[in-house]
């Protein structure tokens, strides 16, 4: 018999298929939050219409199921919104939504740096 998982289902299942991890597409903009050195960090990308609306979102990431179920949420639920949104992108509710623990919470911030410094990104891939 196996021991119970200590991830909700809903982290187990975006960590074993998180749909939107990958590299950046051509000219998207990219962001990045945390640090290897203290326990994770967080790349994401965005692709931009014409009418500065995120066409597609994806990510890169290094750390705990958390972070990258995280990353993948944050992802899902920016595409199709303006990116003018994004400056004051807040990870709380996805925090909630997948549990996190307290010990976890440096998740939330390098979400929302990352969020944030790709919406602030002039620079193209």
């Amino acid at each position: 018999m196996s021991a119970p998982s200590p991830y909700p289902a809903e982290v187990r299942t975006r960590f074993r298929a998180a749909a939107r991890s990958g590299a950046p597409v051509a000219g998207a903009r990219v962001g990045r939050g945390g640090d290897r050195r203290l326990g994770g960090d967080v790349e994401l990308w965005l692709a931009v219409d014409a009418a500065g609306r995120i066409e597609r979102a994806g990510f890169r990431a290094f750390g705990c199921p958390y972070t990258v179920a995280a990353a993948d949420l944050a992802c899902e639920r920016v595409t199709g919104r303006p990116l003018t949104e994004l400056l004051a992108f807040d990870a709380g509710a996805l925090i909630q939504e997948l549990e996190v623990p307290p010990e976890r919470f440096p998740v939330r911030i390098w979400i929302e740096d990352a969020m944030r410094a790709a919406a602030r990104s002039e620079e193209a891939t």
